[in-house]
Order: C-alpha cells, then sequence, then structure tokens
C-alpha cells in the first residue's frame, strides 16, 4: 500500500515535471532586463506552469503518506530511482528526447541500485 503510494507520488512528480517542461517551451522570454518581467508575466499566467505545480503537489501528498510506512531511508532512493527513471520514458516519448547507450546504461544501473536500496 505504501510502495503503491510511492509509485503514485513519482508518477504525479514526473507529470507535473512535465508538464513544466512543455509551459517552459511555449513561454517567450529574452535575456535582459525586459526579458524576466515578459518570463514572470507570461509564467504566472500558463495553465501548463498551474497544472504542473497541482500534479507536483499531488506527488508530495503522496510521498508524504507513503512515509507513514515506509522507512526514509529506503522511500527515498526508491522514489528518485523511478522518478528519473519514469522522466527519462516520459521524455523520450512526449518530447522525443534521444535515449543514447550510454543514458540506457545508466538507467539500468538506477534500476538496479534502487532494487537494492528497496530491499530490507
Amino acid at each position: 500500500m505504501y510502495l503503491g503510494a510511492l509509485l503514485l507520488a513519482a508518477m504525479f512528480v514526473v507529470a507535473g515535471q512535465t508538464l513544466f517542461k512543455l509551459a517552459a517551451l511555449r513561454i517567450a522570454g529574452e535575456i535582459g532586463p525586459d526579458g524576466i518581467v515578459l518570463f514572470v508575466r507570461q509564467a504566472v499566467t500558463s495553465p501548463l506552469l498551474w497544472a504542473g505545480c497541482g500534479a507536483a503537489a499531488c506527488g508530495m501528498m503522496f510521498y508524504v503518506y507513503s512515509l507513514q510506512g515506509l522507512d526514509l531511508s529506503r522511500a527515498t532512493p526508491i522514489a528518485t530511482g523511478t522518478i528519473i527513471v519514469f522522466t527519462v520514458v516520459v521524455s523520450a516519448r512526449i518530447l522525443d528526447e534521444p535515449i543514447g547507450s550510454l543514458r540506457l546504461l545508466g538507467l539500468l544501473a538506477i534500476v538496479g541500485g534502487t532494487i537494492l536500496v528497496g530491499r530490507y
């Protein structure tokens, strides 16, 4: 039950990060004195940014719930590893970001480490 909540937390956090990236791609802003003002104005009115905030907040709620039944030293590495793997997969699928052989090897190492940490 608590591991399920941790999985939901990871999925919501990844959804939030993906929405942040989609918002960033749609927000115009140039470097310079007026660029940051334009960026902030567009950011605070971006529905994608606010949806990302909501998804990330839901993720944190599920994470806090999972901590009721999991050790912090177990929950955090599992959540972090899961978020990294999910982020790379979602980024490849939705944002067409490449997954090279070194990145794939790194993901396999993260999965292996997450499995080891997740065991008692």
